[in-house]
């Protein structure tokens, strides 16, 4: 397998993909620290907190009333300001950097067992 540009720009977009759908919205929506562990790059200086609303049984959490779900608090004046759509796509960026850099660094390794062996 070859690293040139256009594998790395491939590897970078299919990896936007799964840290923005699959992992930030995904995982995110089921278990909360998985977003909130980015609360430095949303929030910097607050905290984040989920503020989930359950209008029904087919309510996923995804749709229009999504940047209601995520909200910066100041703690020490309560000021509190959304943060839903910046929580995701900050999330899913990192995510999708830390895959693309797994992903990267396991091919190269491989290539070197290659000629090693």
């Amino acid at each position: 397998m070859k690293l040139d540009k256009a594998f790395i720009a491939g590897l970078f977009v299919m990896s936007l993909f799964a840290g923005i759908i699959i992992i930030s919205i995904g995982f995110g929506t089921a278990f909360t620290p998985i977003n909130t562990v980015m609360a430095p790059l949303v929030c910097p200086g607050d905290k984040i907190i989920p503020a989930w609303e359950y209008r029904g049984p087919l309510d996923t959490g995804v749709g229009p009333d999504l940047r209601y779900r995520w909200i910066c608090v100041n703690e020490s004046t309560g000021e509190a300001h959304i943060a839903g759509y910046r929580t995701i796509f900050t999330s899913g960026t990192v995510y999708a950097l830390l895959i693309t850099g797994a992903v990267i660094v396991s091919t190269l390794r491989a290539k070197k067992d290659k000629i090693i062996s």
